[in-house]
């Protein structure tokens, strides 16, 4: 990809830009005693935090001076030779250096920061973030810091962060799942073993696909967090489906054994067909260019077909071991319908409806009379739907993916507001020739190019060569403001300043310019960006260079975000590819579980519409297609056409029974639509647990996926029967027991 070309080449001229910025209260800071305590600190971060390239703080900031000879570069402050009194007067001088402020100290002097850099990271080093984070923790925690209000922020301290909030939100979202589960499964499953079986289906399924993960050599990344939610909602459905038949086989009065045939006989197909459309979305995701997004599609799949097998073998054990009950007088089921003979699949009722049957009921009759209004109400709204998909926009926001309420969050937003930024964005410039950096005519394109960026809104402050070139000329004029400039005359002084500044112990030489002075680096600072910020960000910096250099210099963005945003791009690609490709193999499952194109095809509208419906959404309120939301498309598919597959399934067998579309559509509503409604409760239960989140994303990832799949239940319940009501795709059999007449009477 050409940000790893990008990025790999930064590093590869100017080393690792991860960083660590410590910003602390300037008042408490000016003294004597604080001066010497944070020199301290910096000795006990040299000493203890891995892979730190360099420290810069004002105490050891270069202050350039000229003498007789040329320049000398000291270090800003030595605090052993200040006092109480003299603080005024450095802090003065500390405001008065431009390199200085929004730097090393905010522009009205009230908070002082410290850069640590991050040298390279070893090839064979695991998590160098995570041990740069710890480290450096440990040094802040020791008692004699205690005094400093200190603000960490930076890439290392990002990333760690991110990984252990994504841990603990996964086990914390699994506990809280499963007994929000347990509640509901004990209510709707009809005792004890409807509980137990669902979650041990879903406790297993997890286990062994966190197990399968460690085995398969794949990475636990950010994903890992919807995972054990994701499973739970999708392993719950098949037991549920078993269950559920199970129970109206033995109201309808069947024994234990009977029973458990003719539940397996009836879901055995279905559940397997759901199983495999719901892994066939997940797979979607190995058509992404993302390995971790392509891991989490394998998986996620695995665990389903995991959780098939599960449902049968637990179901199959534990209610085997339910005794006989002697069965009541069979009654007929819902009111109004006419009497009939209990058979292996149609359901009879004993006893009087409950709050369900009577739900269900009203649904039937809603259907029966307004199908073309209900069609069209769909239709319409489907349409609305896919204007506001038109206007969702993709970006991730790094930082500002995280609460408000947590410290990290906090940090980042004082630091955006004291130090005018708390990111940076790294431009590299290619000469195409040695010592390229030093030509008066690149410095003056640079010069322009780093004044375009220091009044754009997107950029707090900008470093480069030229910083030190226009101390340089300052200093050999006696500390005149004003000549703070390019020097004047040809490409001579420039290279005799440089040299100067080298032949003096100067730095920051090797961080800005290239061994060879082919390629400069320019560091434009930024507050917390966004994935769209750095795009429109690097679109105006490839336009005004072009118009600067032409083709003479090779101008592009690397670094961090830059790598975050072109991730971004790509996760935004493999969505709607992962999508398509969900939506291709799912439809063919679906024609082929449903013995003819025409049906499969038509049975497709009312699982894409609860996507569309939700992207719509998105894009009319303003909602960001962020990195957690990529995999929305093709998980919800994957998941809601479940409950499709069911009642088309129990559908199409009671038609060819009946003949009558309106018949088979009562029985389908009054066997099939129970669990429907049961397993939707279910995740949307399951999925409500994610607005509880730290991190925004997955809190939209959440809500979104209650809002997809309340939808989804009201497609299957209202816009599949419109449907088969109005296109009536289904072949009559030849000799129906009950003729359309009857059935309508």
């Amino acid at each position: 990809d050409p940000s790893l070309e990008r990025i790999n080449t930064f590093h590869k001229l100017f080393g690792n830009d991860d960083f660590v910025y410590l910003v602390f209260d300037a008042d408490t800071l000016f003294s004597p005693e604080s001066l010497r305590l944070l020199s301290d600190l910096v000795s006990d971060i040299r000493k203890k935090v891995p892979y730190l390239r360099d420290v810069t703080w004002l105490g050891n900031a270069e202050r350039i001076e000229a003498d007789t000879e040329g320049i000398v570069i000291s270090d800003f402050i030595d605090p052993e030779t200040y006092d109480a009194a003299s603080m005024p007067e450095l802090r003065r001088r500390a405001l008065a250096e431009k390199n200085y402020r929004d730097n090393l100290i905010s522009s009205d002097g009230k908070t002082v920061g410290m850069l640590l850099e991050m040298r390279t990271y070893p090839k064979d080093s695991v998590e160098p973030r995570s041990e740069v984070t710890h480290a450096l923790r440990e040094v802040l925690a020791q008692p004699e810091y205690a005094g400093f209000s200190i603000h960490a922020v930076g890439q290392p301290i990002l990333h760690n962060d991110y990984n252990e909030l994504s841990f603990k939100e996964s086990a914390t979202f699994f506990g809280l799942c499963l007994l929000v589960q347990m509640v509901l499964l004990f209510w709707l499953g009809k005792g004890v073993r409807g509980v137990i079986g669902p979650i041990s289906v879903v406790v297993l399924s997890v286990i062994w696909t966190l197990g399968m993960i460690q085995v398969l050599g794949f990475t636990l990344n950010l994903f890992i967090i919807l995972i054990p939610t994701l499973l739970i909602c999708v392993c719950i459905g098949d037991s549920m489906h078993i269950i559920a038949t199970y129970n109206q086989h033995r109201r309808e009065g069947l024994g234990v054994v009977a029973a458990l045939r003719q539940a397996m006989s009836e879901t055995g197909m279905p559940c397997l067909l759901t199983s495999l459309t719901t892994a066939a979305g997940f797979l979607g995701f190995c058509a992404a260019d993302i390995q971790p997004f392509r891991e989490m599609g394998v998986y996620a799949s695995v665990g389903t077909l995991m959780a098939y097998i599960l449902s049968i073998l637990v179901v199959l054990l534990l209610y085997s071991t339910e005794r006989d009950k002697a069965p009541s007088a069979p009654t007929p089921g819902m009111p109004g319908a006419p009497a009939r003979t209990a058979s292996p699949v149609t359901p009879i009722r004993i006893g009087k409806p409950d709050i369900f049957d009577r739900f269900l009921g009203r649904i039937y009759r809603i259907n029966v009379r307004y199908p073309k209004v209900l069609l069209t109400l769909f239709v319409v709204l489907f349409g609305v739907s896919v204007y506001g998909y038109t206007l969702v926009e993709v970006e991730t926001g790094t930082a500002r993916m995280l609460s408000k309420s947590l410290p990290l969050r906090q940090a980042y937003d004082f630091v955006d507001e004291r130090m005018g930024g708390s990111m940076s964005v790294e431009i590299m410039l290619d000469t195409g020739r040695e010592n390229g950096v030093k030509s008066q005519a690149f410095l003056r394109g640079l010069e322009r190019l780093q004044q375009h960026l220091d009044v754009s809104p997107l950029v707090t402050k900008t470093v480069s060569v030229l910083d030190i070139i226009k101390k340089i000329n300052e200093s050999m004029h006696g500390g005149d403001k004003a000549a703070y400039a390019l020097p004047s005359g040809d490409d001579a002084a420039i290279a005799q300043y440089l040299l100067l500044y080298e032949m003096s112990n100067g730095r920051e030489l090797d961080k800005l310019v290239s061994f060879d002075s082919r390629v400069a680096r320019l560091t434009a600072k930024t507050r917390t960006l966004g994935t769209g910020d750095v795009r429109r960000l690097s679109e105006d910096v490839a336009a005004f260079s072009r118009d600067v250099f032409g083709d003479t210099v090779k101008v592009s963005m690397a670094g961090n975000l830059d790598w975050t945003k072109s991730m971004n791009d790509l996760l935004a690609d493999g969505q709607r590819q992962s999508f398509l490709a969900a939506l291709l193999v799912v439809s063919v499952i679906m024609c082929f579980a449903l013995g003819s194109v025409r049906l499969g095809l038509l049975s497709m509208l009312p699982n894409i519409f609860p996507v569309f419906v939700t992207l719509g959404l998105m894009g009319v309120s303003g909602i960001y297609m962020d990195m957690p939301l990529m995999s929305f498309s093709a998980i919800i598919i994957g998941v809601v056409v479940d409950d499709t597959i069911h009642f088309l399934f129990h559908y199409r067998e009671s038609f060819a029974r009946t003949g009558s579309y309106e018949k088979a559509l009562e029985e389908t509503l009054l066997s099939t639509g129970r669990p429907m409604l049961f397993t939707t409760i279910t995740m949307l239960c399951g999925f409500s647990v994610l607005l509880f989140s730290d991190m925004v994303g997955v809190v939209k990832f959440g809500g979104l996926g209650c809002f997809a799949f309340g939808w989804a239940l009201l497609a299957d319940y209202f816009l599949v029967p419109a449907i088969l009501l109005t296109f009536r795709p289904l072949k009559a059999p030849s000799n129906p027991p009950f003729s359309g007449e009857t059935a309508r009477r």
